[in-house]
């Protein structure tokens, strides 16, 4: 079996990359996953949003996407 281990990270203007979520997945039970962030996660004006993964073996393949609203905050 494959493990892999996924990270949502966040990188606000000037900083570095912070993990936000983090999650893990097999080739054995749990192959995939879907998880609708609520309420949805705020990112910052000007931040970088990237999704890391790490996994146990060569040849493993891991891939994700992310879905999102873009939105205007007015105070």
């Amino acid at each position: 079996s494959a493990y892999a281990d996924v990270r949502l990270e966040v990188r606000e203007q000037g900083g570095v990359f912070r993990p936000r979520f983090d999650f893990g997945l097999s080739s054995t039970g749990t192959n995939s996953f879907r998880f609708e962030i609520k309420p949805p996660l705020v990112v910052p004006k000007n931040a970088d949003v990237r999704l890391t993964s790490a996994a146990d073996g060569a040849n493993t393949e891991v891939s994700g996407w992310l879905n999102g609203y873009l939105a205007a905050v007015q105070v």
